[in-house]
């Protein structure tokens, strides 16, 4: 059975408009409020540069 088409989306698109410190989390809580989003895309290094394993 095939799998379900996934809505996905840039990462960077959720900066637009916020203001002060723009953080991967926020980004992401943005992003989690589009019904439907199943995927982002994250981009390397530029969203992983302040993260550790």
């Amino acid at each position: 059975m095939p799998a379900e088409p996934g809505f996905a989306a840039r990462l960077n698109a959720f900066k637009i408009g916020l203001e002060g410190d723009i953080t991967l989390e926020r980004m992401i809580e943005r992003a989690a409020e589009v019904d439907g989003l199943s995927h982002v895309d994250l981009n390397f290094p530029d969203h992983l540069n302040s993260t550790t394993a």
